[in-house]
């Protein structure tokens, strides 16, 4: 989800730097000036709004992924993250903060320039995202039940910068494919999560509690996944 909302985010961040900072510096395309462009203003507030409004959708999904991810107190098995995951998580944080940091320079650069005062409102929405980013980061690596993954009888959850859940329901089959553990449900469905995410000392553990749950649901499990850790 998170993927699909920073790409849009990222389209639309780059449509507005061109509008607004072309109409500021007179660009041009062929014939054809960017400060002519009818209702220029009311466009770049609008995507100013659907900006905030993807910003204000992934702060609200992270943080109520994280209140879910504390409030499954019954894990048959619960681990932290691997230090693979967590570096992971650190490094696409510090990629969007420096991208957004680059968007809020560029525009304060431009601000005494800014005629149509649309620059200030996308700065202030800006900084807002970036000081979530750094508050989670922070809130999340000091915390011990935030950056980890559980096992209960219903399903697998586990947190990185976003909540995940595998659920067991019409599970069908768990394997092993290319590093990453692969549930196959009814209907064609298939999920996979990354083996890397589990610390390898915590490895065997994990498998032991998820066979234990998956037992008693009837799923195939394939010898793969039995020699998981071995």
């Amino acid at each position: 989800m998170n993927k699909v909302i920073n790409i849009f985010s990222l389209i639309l961040l780059f449509l507005f730097s061109f509008l607004a900072i072309g109409n500021i510096e007179d660009i041009g395309i062929s014939v054809y000036e960017i400060n002519d462009i009818k209702f220029l203003r009311e466009i770049c507030l609008g995507l100013i709004l659907v900006i905030g409004l993807f910003g204000w959708l992934r702060i609200q999904r992270r943080w109520t992924g994280i209140k879910d991810i504390k409030s499954f107190n019954k894990f048959v098995y619960k681990t932290p993250l691997s230090k693979k995951a967590k570096a992971m998580v650190v490094m696409f944080s510090a990629m969007e903060l420096i991208f957004l940091s680059f968007f809020v320079g560029l525009f304060v650069k431009e601000l005494p320039f800014d005629v149509d005062q649309v620059l200030l409102p996308m700065i202030i929405v800006l900084v807002v995202i970036i000081a979530e980013i750094i508050i989670f980061t922070v809130y999340a690596f000091k915390s011990k039940n935030i950056l980890i993954m559980g096992v209960n009888k219903n399903l697998i959850a586990f947190f990185d910068r976003e909540i995940h859940i595998v659920y067991f329901d019409g599970l069908q089959r768990i394997s092993v494919y290319q590093n990453r553990l692969h549930f196959k449900y009814k209907l064609d469905l298939n999920i996979f999560v990354e083996i890397d995410y589990i610390p390898q000392e915590n490895l065997i553990d994990f498998k032991k509690s998820l066979e234990s749950v998956l037992l008693k649901k009837e799923v195939f499990i394939d010898d793969s996944f039995r020699e998981l850790g071995q």
